[in-house]
């Protein structure tokens, strides 16, 4: 099974389907909320919650689908206030990531059912910004495992 594959079998345990699973990283869930998958390395390190992601879009020179279908997502999101429900992603290769190059191999995800996050009212045309902080473990549906394959922490 590819990793291409696995991220779709993430999402869809939001209930959420990929528009297409090469360069989609945001859809909306059938309750309305937006899963997005968020690169690990761009989560400011904080112990205090709630945890910010700040991505900025013009990095995402090589995916021009991608990264439209994510602005329409979280202005969605964002006028709806809808929460936003994350799939985290570490790269094999975050260097590049962070240069704007297409990430292949070796990139993982993991499902974070502990965690709802809502669009920052910050968030420009190219800024993306997300809060995100625990949800009780009643909300959870199942047990979340966060094996990440760097030495980085999970998010």
């Amino acid at each position: 099974m590819s990793n291409r594959t696995r991220l779709t079998g993430y999402f869809a345990a939001f209930g959420a389907k990929l528009v297409n699973r090469y360069w989609a990283c945001s859809a909306i869930a059938d309750d309305g909320a937006l899963v997005f998958s968020l690169w690990s390395m761009f989560f400011e390190p904080s112990a205090e919650a709630p945890r910010r992601y700040k991505d900025d879009l013009k990095r995402w020179t090589r995916n021009p689908l991608g990264s439209q279908l994510a602005r329409d997502h979280l202005t969605l999101a964002f006028r709806k206030k809808r929460p936003v429900r994350l799939v985290i992603a570490f790269s094999g290769n975050p260097e590049a990531v962070k240069k704007g190059a297409t990430a292949r191999g070796g990139n993982t995800w993991t499902v974070r059912k502990d965690l709802v996050g809502r669009v920052s009212p910050s968030m420009t045309t190219n800024s993306l910004s997300i809060s995100s902080q625990r949800i009780s473990s009643s909300y959870q549906e199942t047990t979340n495992v966060c094996k990440p394959v760097s030495s980085e922490a999970c998010v």
